[in-house]
């Protein structure tokens, strides 16, 4: 059978790691990245020569300045990424109901990211969101592993349910 739904889950750090260097010190090779040609997107080719001069610290603490772009053009090229794959799985799959789950920590509103949800919903992707599901602070530390970040299996315990339930009514 063909599957009835694909979720994307979505953290705000996303918008960062679009990007070949995420950290100059732990980083020894570029991130997956994409870019678009053609008007199409497509995985970036690291030649040899750049995969070399990634492994010195230099070259990725300075690729990292030089790689900063607004939150706009940072949010603009996750909703290239997001809406071309929804385009290919709706290509194999016609039915598929897309759905993007935001697991939402952060308080700070980000303009761009409201952006990218209502573009995402007008081309027909479902965006459910952790703060219709719960009003608990998902960023408190019992929540979250040991990192206080990612969710423990007490978040998920959480939220699995209802999100479940929002998607069915989808």
């Amino acid at each position: 059978m063909p599957p009835e739904y694909a979720v994307y889950t979505y953290i705000r750090d996303h918008r960062n790691r679009l990007f070949s260097v995420m950290d100059y010190y732990l980083d020894i090779e570029p991130y997956l990245t994409y870019e678009m040609k053609d008007n199409k997107l497509q995985i970036k080719k690291y030649n040899f020569f750049h995969k070399l001069l990634f492994r010195s610290f230099t070259y990725r603490y300075i690729a990292k300045k030089y790689q900063n772009k607004s939150n706009k053009e940072r949010y603009d090229e996750l909703y290239n990424i997001v809406s071309q794959s929804y385009f290919e799985i709706k290509k194999h799959y016609p039915n598929i109901k897309y759905i993007v789950f935001e697991y939402y920590q952060d308080k700070n509103v980000i303009e761009e990211e409201n952006e990218f949800f209502n573009k995402l919903e007008k081309i027909g992707i479902k965006v459910i969101s952790t703060r219709e599901l719960t009003n608990e602070n998902l960023y408190d530390k019992k929540y979250t592993i040991d990192d206080g970040y990612h969710p423990n299996e007490k978040a998920w315990e959480l939220l699995s349910k209802p999100l479940a339930e929002e998607i069915e009514k989808y």
